[in-house]
């Protein structure tokens, strides 16, 4: 049991990128094409915080899913809209950007909430010896 929740708090640690208050946001493709947002030559970035999801499914597993929540009043729907205007009607996901682990991750407002994107995922299963 002592094996098994070091290894769930390890891996919290391993799958959250850096819990900055700003993060870059680029724009992706459902085929993970993607390019940097930027609005007259500058990256464009947003305010907020990392947060982890940790849920338990049926087959025993701890799945870990990261998201961002943004805090300064930007829209996400605003930054889809500005990633179609730039790139074409394929870039459908305004992302947030993880420099540390370069995982995909997305916007959400809470644990329930997210905006479509590509995100990874973290699976910890009980079977451990």
């Amino acid at each position: 049991m002592l094996k098994k929740l070091f290894l769930i708090v390890a891996s919290v640690f391993v799958m959250n990128p850096i819990y900055a208050d700003t993060t870059y946001v680029y724009c992706a493709t459902q085929e993970k094409k993607w390019d940097w947002l930027t609005e007259n030559g500058n990256y464009v970035s947003v305010r907020g915080e990392w947060e982890t999801t940790i849920t338990y499914n049926k087959d025993s597993c701890y799945v870990f899913t990261n998201y961002f929540k943004i805090t300064d009043g930007t829209k996400v729907v605003d930054l889809e809209s500005k990633c179609r205007e730039r790139f074409g009607n394929s870039y459908l996901y305004a992302q947030p950007s993880d420099n540390r682990f370069n995982r995909w991750h997305v916007f959400g407002e809470d644990e329930k909430i997210r905006y479509y994107g590509i995100f990874s995922m973290q699976i910890l299963c009980d079977d451990l010896t």
